[in-house]
Formats: C-alpha cells, sequence, structure tokens
C-alpha cells in the first residue's frame, strides 16, 4: 500500500505566497514501487517506470508551484465555513465534516525542501 504523503511547494510568486501540498504517493510511484521489489523487473523496465514518476513528479510540483493546487483553497474554503458557522450561518458543509476529507488529510510521510 502507498502511505499518504506530503510534500511543500513553494508559492513564494505569488503575493503573500507561502507553499502548496503536493501528494507525491502517485499511480506512476507505485508501479514503480511495485515492479522494484518484484525479482523479475529488469533494468529497462525500472528505469522506463522511474522516468515515469519523475515525469509526473515535475508535473505536480509545477502545478502547485503555479497556484493550481486545491489543497490550500480547500483549506481556506473549511476555514471560512467554519467561522460563518461560529458566527450563526450556515453549517458546515458534508465534504469538511466527512471522515474521509481528514483521513486524506493526515500525511503519514512529510517532506520540505522549502
Amino acid at each position: 500500500a502507498t502511505v499518504p504523503s506530503y510534500e511543500s511547494c513553494s508559492t513564494v510568486a505569488f503575493k503573500h505566497g507561502r507553499t502548496e501540498t503536493v501528494r507525491p504517493a502517485t499511480n506512476e510511484t507505485k508501479a514503480f514501487t511495485e515492479a522494484f521489489f518484484r525479482a523479475n523487473s529488469g533494468k529497462c523496465t525500472l528505469q522506463r517506470l522511474l522516468t515515469r514518476c519523475s515525469e509526473k513528479h515535475k508535473q505536480l510540483i509545477k502545478n502547485a508551484g503555479s497556484g493550481q493546487g486545491c489543497d490550500r483553497h480547500l483549506y481556506a474554503m473549511k476555514q471560512l465555513a467554519l467561522a460563518n458557522e461560529a458566527r450563526g450561518g450556515p453549517a458546515v458543509p458534508e465534504l469538511f465534516r466527512n471522515e474521509l476529507y481528514d483521513k486524506v488529510h493526515h500525511f503519514t510521510i512529510s517532506t520540505s525542501t522549502v
């Protein structure tokens, strides 16, 4: 199984930019890891899968760094919903109260180069 992983990505190019979440546990990473631990995986196969992992990771970093990530947007929306509810406004949407939402925001591995 692939564990939930967090990697920060700088968004300093934006006014008040800080970080965005990159989720490096991808299908490409899983495929490479499984092949790596199979005894019969050849060098060419591993090289091809590792290249796919790297390309996917570069795309995730590019998306996050250019403001195309979703984690910070969802965090802000949840905080606004909680504040509105505390002031007597509508209830926090089900999305933010769902157990799965909490699970996908609990990271087993966290790394940072920022």
